[in-house]
């Protein structure tokens, strides 16, 4: 009788780590999602940022050769 209530107890703490691990690993996919959004936007961004030095730098070369 002590042994299968040893393992139903050991049953049930596995099944809760389990559970856990889930929703641990959802969390993190959730987590990492946001990560790579941050990523692109910033890329983005950075490109953005390129694009309009290039055009400032353009504008100033122009406004020198007047």
């Amino acid at each position: 009788m002590q042994e299968i209530s040893n393992y139903e107890k050991i049953k049930k703490d596995i099944e809760e780590g389990i559970q856990k691990r889930k929703e641990e690993d959802k969390k993190n996919k959730k987590i990492i999602n946001q990560i790579k959004i941050i990523s692109s936007l910033e890329n983005k961004v950075q490109k953005e940022k390129e694009k309009l030095n290039k055009l400032v730098k353009n504008e100033a070369n122009e406004l020198e050769n007047e």
